[in-house]
């Protein structure tokens, strides 16, 4: 159902931005797969299949190249101006799209088949063909009202479910029987697209990325939860580190590092900083309490539409923060054999610094 003339205003605004992105980068056409990018400029995300899908934007044309039997679903769904090109079961899309697309450079959105961009590249062997990053990346960093508040809704509801199950036992469930509970409040709160989330307990903690398994979790023990979940599309993404039962000095001494990590490199974000910057404030902290070997990956990543997308707070990126831009603040300490720590918030540039879509505490909590 159209969701009426401010959000028609919202995506032809888009399409405005990404022509004159295409005309500063010498790009004479942006050719786009079933993707966050095709939803992010037409409100219309399509399947991936192996039928092709292609959104194709020019400074002259909005197209939407799909199979004749999609064209009322997606003609529903649309929120820019764009014109449908149906093809046929028997009909050959290449060529339809070949026949559209002008000479000169084609951005493609990176995820694009790779069969289907071989066989244009195939068909318009003149063309210059350049990542479609080019123009969607410098356009999506930078959130507008609508998404900041899509961003914030899905980090609120994320809270609520994680109130709801601090209010249960810990110990003596697996790390698989947590994660399918917090699954089932997620779906009580109302997130959609989400799937499990990281659960980690005692020594499983030292592993930045472990998969949720079937270690019970027992006193003494640190558990991680690293999870999210989408609302109209957009995604929250949290962590927080427990303890069952009291910790011990070490546990509570790397738990208050990180935290500090945390607070060093909210502190460091304003407009202009580079994520390189950020990056550094937050691994300072950890370097100096003797404990830099232990944080092994970047300190944030960007969200939105996907749960990793621009920017990036790591070493070697020189690229200048921007207001509206939003991203994960989570430094981590991970110990070998014995537990680990991450605290993460997402957090958005503002004229003056940064604020915190997070509610939730971030001091140490024991639980039961």
């Amino acid at each position: 159902m159209r969701k009426g003339v401010l959000q028609m205003e919202l995506y032809e605004n888009r399409l405005i931005r990404a022509r004159e992105r295409m005309s500063g980068c010498g790009v004479n056409a942006l050719l786009l797969p079933p993707s966050t990018d095709l939803f992010y400029f037409t409100g219309y995300q399509g399947v991936a299949t192996d039928r092709p899908v292609l959104f194709l934007l020019t400074q002259e044309e909005s197209l939407l190249l799909l199979p004749s039997f999609e064209a009322a679903a997606a003609e529903k769904t649309l929120e820019a101006p764009v014109r449908l090109l149906p093809w046929e079961e028997t009909g050959d899309p290449f060529v339809i799209a070949a026949q559209m697309l002008p000479y000169g450079t084609v951005a493609v959105g990176a995820r694009m088949f790779s069969r289907w961009l071989l066989t244009l590249q195939g068909l318009l062997p003149d063309c210059r063909w350049v990542p479609g990053d080019l123009v969607t990346a410098a356009l999506r960093r930078k959130k507008d009202v609508h998404e900041l508040s899509c961003i914030e809704t899905a980090q609120r509801m994320a809270e609520a479910a994680l109130e709801q199950l601090l209010k249960e036992p810990f110990e003596g469930k697996t790390e698989r029987q947590l994660a399918g509970r917090l699954n089932e409040l997620r779906r009580e709160v109302g997130l959609t697209q989400f799937g499990d989330p990281l659960i980690a307990s005692g020594e499983n903690c030292a592993d930045p990325h472990h998969r949720t398994g079937t270690r019970v979790i027992q006193k003494g023990d640190s558990v991680m939860l690293d999870f999210g979940g989408c609302y109209q599309g957009y995604r929250a993404d949290m962590t927080r580190t427990f303890f069952v039962g009291p910790p011990t000095e070490k546990q509570r001494a790397v738990y208050e590092t990180v935290l500090g990590a945390h607070f060093a490199a909210a502190a460091a974000i304003r407009p202009g900083v580079t994520g390189e910057t950020v990056d550094a404030a937050g691994r300072a902290v950890i370097a100096a309490a003797g404990y830099s070997r232990y944080f092994t990956h970047r300190l944030g990543h960007g969200i939105g539409l996907d749960s990793h997308e621009e920017p990036f707070l790591v070493a070697g990126n020189n690229t200048p923060l921007e207001v509206g831009n939003v991203f994960s603040d989570e430094p981590g300490i991970y110990l070998p054999g014995e537990f680990g720590v991450r605290i993460e918030d997402l957090v958005c540039v503002t004229k003056d610094g940064c604020r915190t879509f997070n509610h939730f505490p971030k001091e140490l909590i024991s639980v039961v």
